[in-house]
């Protein structure tokens, strides 16, 4: 299984103060979150950007580098919880007909999930997820930092 640590950058103390240094702008269409829109979470293997016009919540979607280490995807599945604490499960991922875990980088409220990965998803979204997982579109689901 496949378990994802969060190291803080710099000298933050939480997720949030690593979101805050950011230069989190307005959304653009079409854009990778890791861009100047949004923030990489370490090393955690997913990315964090603002939804604009609503303060404090925010897409998380996996990070390019994460998704480079998969094969074709084939199945997603995520949390039934409303909320969940940090390294607690948080979605599940099948890949080459094994699966794989990944774990919440923070205590988060799930606010939405993407539908377009929540409602079974076809071959070529999660193709799209695997391939562009930092596009606008591609977020797993709209969270609240707790």
């Amino acid at each position: 299984m496949d378990k994802i640590i969060t190291p803080l950058v710099g000298r933050a103390k939480s997720v949030r103060a690593v979101v805050s240094r950011q230069a989190l702008g307005a959304a653009t269409g079409g854009r990778d979150l890791a861009t100047s829109t949004g923030a990489a979470l370490g090393d955690s293997g997913y990315v964090l950007k603002p939804v604009p016009g609503e303060t404090g919540r925010y897409f998380l979607a996996f990070a390019k580098n994460k998704m480079e280490k998969l094969k074709d995807l084939s199945f997603i599945d995520f949390t039934k919880q409303n909320k969940v604490q940090k390294d607690e499960f948080l979605l599940s991922v099948e890949s080459a007909k094994t699966m794989f875990d990944f774990m919440s980088p923070a205590t988060l409220e799930i606010i939405a999930l993407n539908k377009k990965f929540a409602e079974q998803p076809s071959e070529d979204t999660l193709k799209q997820l695997k391939e562009q997982p930092e596009l606008d579109d591609n977020y797993l689901m709209i969270v609240k930092m707790e």
